[in-house]
């Protein structure tokens, strides 16, 4: 996800270069894991450090990212932003996103939150829906970030390496920390296709394009 920030970072520099764009209407949106990357991209401390100077994203949508993370952010860019998640997406802890989205919006964030009754994990997509069994999730448990951005479980460094360690040291701390992980990794949620909350997703997010925006049809 972090990766994921950056690419979207680097991309509105690009795009604000262009004649064509106005630089006030660049928002972000991202589908899972691009959902947490969009909302975590609202930290002030991670814009400043990936496009200084450079107007922030206007608004942002998360669409069914999970909410495990908990960068404890100072202060946030100030774009508002829309979360769309379905109440059968157990990759979607509600209550941890209800945290998240709470904490937003004591930092003065306009958060805009649909739940779908019913829906799954994708249900924008083009697969039938079905029950993947085999994919993991968290929940039960949370991602605290401190100061110096290492993330920590119940208190304690997730890893714990010099900056300047070789990749090789970075690979086997992230893989050898899963197994903290394992008393709150579930399997199994529902995916795919489900049209009532892709026509209300798609009717929310118009919503939300034209009273951030102002485009006439929208």
């Amino acid at each position: 996800e972090f990766d994921l920030i950056a690419d979207a970072y680097a991309a509105l520099k690009l795009l604000g270069t262009s004649p064509l764009i106005d630089p006030a209407r660049i928002g972000v949106m991202g589908f899972s894991y691009g959902g947490m990357a969009t909302r975590l991209a609202m930290d002030a401390r991670i814009r400043e450090a990936l496009a200084p100077g450079v107007p922030p994203f206007s608004l942002h949508i998360d669409v069914y990212g999970p909410c495990f993370q908990d960068l404890q952010s100072p202060a946030l860019t100030g774009a508002p932003i829309l979360t769309l998640r379905g109440t059968e997406d157990a990759s979607n802890d509600l209550a941890a996103c209800a945290r998240r989205e709470a904490e937003l919006a004591r930092l003065g964030v306009d958060v805009t939150a649909r739940i779908y009754e019913g829906a799954g994990h994708a249900w924008e997509n083009e697969q039938p829906r079905f029950l993947s069994a085999d994919s993991p999730y968290l929940a039960g448990c949370e991602l605290v970030y401190d100061g110096r951005g290492r993330a920590m479980l119940d208190g304690e460094l997730l890893t714990d390496y010099p900056m300047d360690a070789s990749h090789a040291t970075k690979m086997a701390a992230r893989f050898s920390s899963g197994m903290k992980f394992r008393e709150c990794v579930g399997y199994g949620y529902i995916v795919g296709r489900d049209e009532k909350a892709r026509k209300q997703g798609y009717a929310d997010i118009a919503a939300f394009l034209g009273q951030n925006w102002g485009l006439p049809g929208i």
